[in-house]
């Protein structure tokens, strides 16, 4: 999958009414797979506890939105890298 095909799909996850089928479809397979991506990558990312799937949603999300030229990429590589920028790691002190 593409960045293109999981942006075109989280579109679909912001629809507020009236969706059809195959919308409810795209957006339940957005949710999945970037849910899917974190708990693949669960210990090598620095998410805070207690974050929820709708805020990794958001920011994969914003992610796509703001860098369209890198859409071209693969999909889970810029899941994390959305995930990586909302979520940096925090320098132990």
């Amino acid at each position: 999958m593409s960045g293109h095909d999981l942006f075109s799909q989280l579109k679909d996850y912001y629809i507020e009414k009236g969706m059809t089928d195959q919308q409810l479809l795209n957006a339940g397979r957005a949710y999945g797979y970037v849910c899917a991506i974190y708990d693949s990558n669960r210990e090598e990312i620095t998410i805070p506890e207690g974050t929820k799937p709708t805020h990794l949603i958001a920011a994969v999300y914003k992610f796509l939105l703001d860098n369209p030229n890198l859409r071209y990429k693969k999909a889970n590589t810029l899941v994390l890298e959305a995930f990586s920028q909302a979520y940096p790691l925090q320098e132990e002190e």
